[in-house]
């Protein structure tokens, strides 16, 4: 029974950020009123502050002013439509090169590229050749995080809001799981004889990478 609740939660995650991104989409197509809007802007920003105060001494006086100035924000800030999508923009490209630093700068001289650090936790010692692929793929996702930001930026700039919004919230998390699988068929045309790990056993290996007593790569 216990074996099976990282994967109820990792589902139960997956299936609340694709509701989120579904109302998101929702909220910024359809003419919905500015606060609600406004609402889905802010939000993920006050969640991470949150997230990053969680283990403060003081982390429950943080989380009311938090709450109080979110409340604020939403409910008497004049907003328009226009300001939440901008703010919401900021966001994704916020989150893109975040991605795109975390997994590019593993790739100076001297570091250990981040997916190579992944495989080294999953399977221990990697052969030399792991090692080389391991490490064109974390300029794959590199390039991959980049690539998002630059159409995000494109489409904010020259296309309908309903095409940006499609893009960033409906279609940012099918394009991180086409990397994903698409890594994962290559990996095995490429090694046929190598017991490959899960797409699952990645992503615990992400986990176990930042959650380590290791210093960031």
């Amino acid at each position: 029974m216990l074996s099976h609740i990282p994967v109820a939660k990792t589902l139960f995650v997956l299936l609340a950020v694709a509701a989120w991104a579904i109302g998101a989409h929702a909220v910024f197509t359809d003419g919905t009123p500015a606060r609600l809007a406004a609402l889905y802007a802010w939000a993920p920003i006050a969640l991470i502050v949150v997230w990053l105060l969680r283990r403060a001494r003081w982390r429950w006086a943080a989380f009311a002013l938090i709450a109080a100035l979110f409340g604020a924000l939403v409910l008497f800030v004049p907003v328009s439509r226009a300001d939440a999508s901008f703010v919401y923009q900021i966001q994704y490209l916020a989150m893109q090169a975040a991605l795109a630093v975390l997994f590019g700068r593993t790739l100076v001289a001297g570091r250990e590229p981040l997916v190579t650090r992944f495989a080294r936790i999953v399977r221990g010692e990697l052969p030399p050749e792991i090692v080389r692929y391991t490490r064109s793929v974390t300029a794959a996702w590199t390039i991959f995080f980049i690539v998002m930001a630059l159409i995000a930026i494109v489409l904010y700039s020259a296309a309908s809001r309903e095409a940006w919004s499609a893009f960033v919230n409906l279609l940012t998390i099918p394009c991180v799981l086409a990397m994903f699988v698409g890594e994962y068929a290559v990996r095995r045309i490429r090694f046929p004889g190598l017991d490959h790990s899960s797409i699952l056993a990645g992503a615990r290996a992400f986990q176990r990478a930042f959650s380590s007593r290791e210093p960031p790569p």
